[in-house]
């Protein structure tokens, strides 16, 4: 908590009371789960003359890091097929909203993203100064819980005995 509190006081200038809030929720949903991904690096390009598009670097807790890019409709599109791509997870978005949590120029923001995937809706919700890595962040919290899930259900199937 110490560590994304000193991150966040060098990003801002003013740390309000909802900015602590924000930055221990958080936290709390952080340790829910171990990640398999971990963002490293997000950059993305858009305007009105110029086809949306994101360059995405995740690290896997097996130590590879992943880059790839991709285009979209907009930069938090891109950012989100992006990381369907190094991930190999591929979901339906229902749902992507975003909002300030606190105020001011260097205000963060909340992205919230709700998805579907095999029939089952999961919710995602990340914060940032930076709404475009709030958003992959929240993304990015869902195809964990994806991941981490297929891979227990890998353990868990039975295995088949030889003939």
């Amino acid at each position: 908590m110490y560590e994304a509190f000193k991150v966040l006081a060098d990003r801002k200038k003013v740390i309000y009371d909802a900015d602590i809030e924000a930055l221990c929720e958080q936290q709390v949903h952080q340790g829910e789960v171990q990640n398999a991904w971990t963002l490293e690096a997000v950059t993305c390009n858009a305007g009105s003359a110029t086809i949306p598009s994101a360059v995405v670097c995740l690290w896997h807790r097996d130590g590879g890091v992943h880059r790839d890019s991709a285009l979209g409709d907009g930069p938090v599109d891109a950012v989100f097929k992006a990381i369907e791509r190094i991930t190999g997870i591929n979901v339906v978005l229902k749902d992507y909203r975003i909002r300030s949590v606190t105020v001011g120029e260097d205000a963060q923001g909340e992205a919230q993203v709700e998805v579907e995937h095999q029939g089952k809706s999961l919710t995602g919700r990340a914060y940032s100064t930076d709404v475009i890595e709030a958003s992959a962040l929240a993304f990015l919290q869902v195809i964990n819980r994806l991941s981490l899930q297929s891979a227990a259900e890998k353990r868990i199937r039975p295995t088949e005995n030889p003939v």
